[in-house]
């Protein structure tokens, strides 16, 4: 009997153990995961140090060795996307692969982050 209660009781908590992983949120795995949120660092065209920080609907690009900002919001669709000014008109396209952002700004250049 004592064997029958210890067997029970193992049963038991595998099954809690089991119940609990499933309910865990493993959005880094999900294929709906916006892939441009996140820091992203590296330089622009003219070699300066440039940092983009992207949510879930903005961006902000800051130089570290400069003043000022850029900043807007976007729309992305799989791994490209479209990037607005704080005016509404288009400031340049994104696409990302893994840990790297090669971002298109126009009259500016091309851009390649990292992670």
């Amino acid at each position: 009997m004592k064997k029958l209660v210890t067997v029970f009781g193992i049963v038991a908590l595998l099954a809690i153990i089991g119940f609990s992983m499933v309910s865990c949120d493993d959005s880094s795995n999900s294929s709906s995961r916006n892939p441009f949120e996140g820091t992203w660092s590296g330089y622009d065209p003219d070699y300066d140090r440039v940092r983009v920080e992207v949510t879930s609907s903005t961006w902000t690009m800051t130089w570290p060795s400069y003043s000022g900002a850029e900043f807007g919001t976007y729309t992305y669709s799989g791994n490209t996307a479209i990037l607005k000014d704080y005016y509404g008109e288009t400031f340049g396209s994104a696409s990302v692969s893994k840990n790297t952002l090669t971002l298109t700004v126009t009259g500016w250049g091309v851009f390649i982050l990292s992670k």
